[in-house]
Parts: structure tokens; C-alpha cells; sequence
């Protein structure tokens, strides 16, 4: 299969349930989805229906997920992370799991409730999560370039001081333990992103892209510590390296 096309595969939130309980997944982390104990009979019956209509499932000596679909849910099942996403400007939430060089990616579709799911490559996981309609642009191009402006703006530089304080421009304290969707609601936050460790069963930290008062940053914010960096493309590569 050529990398470079996206396929992608549209599914019910019970129909996902029941994909993820073919496989014999555990518990993973997911949007919400309904409990096995939720899903009425008939909810049952039409959402095995679909998943044969769409070609989701094939029947041979059992309900089996066809190729394309099983590797999806492989990379589901087996990865030990997961980075949550939600972009700053009303697009899909994503869910990205991290086993590898390709990742599994599920969407929201917040209209319809739906959801999308896809095996991407690292370098077109990469152009999706940092597009500008998800984080807006870079605002510069290199870290040294952040440095010398730093150097010689004073407001710049009382910014970044209190970002390293776990504080926002408009003086809003954050916290690792409120939910990422909490924080999205602040004014000036172009994207959010949340690194679960799902063995340790934690957030291990957050990434946050925001517009600032003088200058746009990103904010690193960790258990112990926030760390807020002028948006450049090479900051934007390392937290590549750092994720991925």
C-alpha cells in the first residue's frame, strides 16, 4: 500500500465497541464510549449489520475484521502511549496511538458523533498536527531566533516568566488535573495536546499552543514544571522527536 494515501473508515460509536471486542481488547483509552451492558439486542443486531455492509467484517469460520481494519486496531490494542489532540479552531478531536512508525488515529466528528479511524505515517501524522487550521502558524523559524528576540524584548521576557509559573497570559493558574477539554475553553489557545502513558496509567504532559500577549508560544507544561518557548518550526521539530 502506497503511505502517501490516507485511507480512512467512518464508524458508529457501537460499532467501534464491537470492532474493540472482537479483537478482544481490554480497556483502552477512547472517547466515551458506551458500556457492553448500554448496547440494547437490537443496537447489537443493526450494529453487526453495518459493519458487514460497510465490508468491516468478514464471515469465515467467524466474524473476522477485514486486513485494513485489523491493523488499525492492532496499533489500538498494542500502543503505549497515546497523545490526545484537540485543535484550537472547532476541528476533530483526535485520539493518536503511538506503537510505532505508522499510528492509529481516531476522530470525533462532533456533528454526527461518529468516528473516523486511520493508520497514518509519521511524517503525515506530523503535517496534520501541526497544519494551521490545527495550531495556527509558526511564528518563526528557528529557536535562536526566539533567544534574540527574548534577549531584546522586556514584555517577552515577563511573558515567558510567568508562563514558567503554570500561568496563562490572562494570569489563569493551570493545573495537570483538570481535563485538557477545560482548558481549551481559555481565550488564546490556538491547540491543546495531552501524552497518556497508558502502562502507567497517567498523564505523563501537555502541550499547549498559545497566541500570547506579545508573541505566540508553547507552552510545555509537565508534573514538575512549565517551560514556555517562542513557536518556531525547529521548536515544533523537537517536540517531534520528543513524541514520535
Amino acid at each position: 500500500m502506497d503511505d502517501s494515501i490516507e485511507k480512512a473508515y467512518f464508524c458508529s460509536r457501537n460499532e467501534f465497541l464491537i470492532l474493540l471486542g472482537i479483537v478482544g481488547a481490554g480497556k483502552i483509552y477512547s472517547f466515551e464510549l458506551p458500556g457492553r451492558d448500554e448496547v440494547t439486542e437490537e443496537e447489537l443486531t443493526l450494529a453487526l449489520y453495518q459493519l458487514t455492509r460497510k465490508g468491516f467484517l468478514q464471515m469465515k469460520e467467524q466474524l473476522v475484521p477485514e486486513p485494513a481494519i485489523r491493523r488499525i486496531l492492532d496499533k489500538i490494542c498494542h500502543a503505549r502511549q497515546v497523545l490526545q489532540v484537540i485543535p484550537g479552531r472547532g476541528g476533530a478531536q483526535k485520539i493518536c496511538y503511538l506503537s510505532g512508525e505508522q499510528t492509529a488515529v481516531t476522530e470525533l466528528d462532533g456533528e454526527s458523533g461518529e468516528l473516523r479511524l486511520c493508520l497514518l505515517a509519521e511524517d503525515q501524522l506530523w503535517q496534520q498536527l501541526t497544519s494551521e487550521d490545527q495550531v495556527g502558524p509558526a511564528f518563526l523559524e528557528t529557536e535562536t531566533e526566539g533567544q534574540t528576540l527574548l534577549r531584546h524584548d522586556e514584555a517577552a521576557r515577563k511573558e515567558q516568566q510567568l508562563l514558567s509559573f503554570g500561568q496563562l497570559p490572562s494570569g489563569r493558574e493551570l493545573s495537570m488535573l483538570e481535563p485538557l477539554t477545560a482548558v481549551m475553553e481559555q481565550s488564546g489557545i490556538r491547540g491543546a495536546w495531552e501524552r497518556f502513558d497508558l502502562k502507567e496509567g497517567k498523564v505523563l504532559e501537555r502541550f499547549l499552543f498559545l497566541e500570547g500577549r506579545t508573541i505566540p508560544w508553547i507552552l510545555i507544561q509537565t508534573w514538575e514544571s512549565c517551560t514556555g518557548v517562542p513557536d518556531s518550526l525547529e521548536s515544533r521539530e523537537k517536540l517531534r522527536r520528543q513524541i514520535l
